[in-house]
């Protein structure tokens, strides 16, 4: 009898855990695209065709990048995001190069990561309240 309780709560806790995992991680998407896109954020791009590079704001990045054509290239020890719209610099419409803060591939490409610094701490709270609870009930509720 108390372990059929003890099923049901344990079932209960993981639940809510989950629940919780994913309001945080909903809750982390929308934070993270509306810091990316405000007025106050910069990003860093460098032309393919003129090899420039330039800032442009949140606002406009997001009026550049929503229509834009994406490019990913990885490679084992590399990887590079692109996006095709017109350099302010030489008016061509040619793919640019995104300039990320962190680029990493370690691994051979098994572990890749592209992030500027104004989306760490968004994550961090994410690690902290979504998956660390999840982590935790897991190993001692499984």
């Amino acid at each position: 009898m108390f372990s059929y309780y003890f099923f049901f709560i344990r079932k209960i806790i993981l639940f809510l855990l989950a629940i919780n995992f994913f309001y945080q991680g909903i809750k982390w998407y929308q934070s993270n695209k509306k810091i990316t896109f405000s007025e106050s954020t910069k990003h860093r791009f460098k032309c393919t065709s003129c090899q420039k590079e330039y800032t442009i704001n949140g606002g406009e990045a997001k009026k550049k990048l929503s229509g834009a054509i994406k490019k990913s290239v990885q490679t084992p020890f590399r990887q590079t995001t692109q996006y095709k719209f017109s350099c302010p610099e030489c008016q061509q419409y040619v793919f640019q190069e995104k300039e990320f803060d962190i680029n990493q591939t370690k691994l051979l490409g098994n572990t890749r990561v592209q992030i500027d610094t104004f989306q760490i701490k968004p994550f961090k709270e994410f690690a902290l309240k979504g998956i660390l609870p999840m982590l935790i009930g897991m190993l001692l509720l499984g």
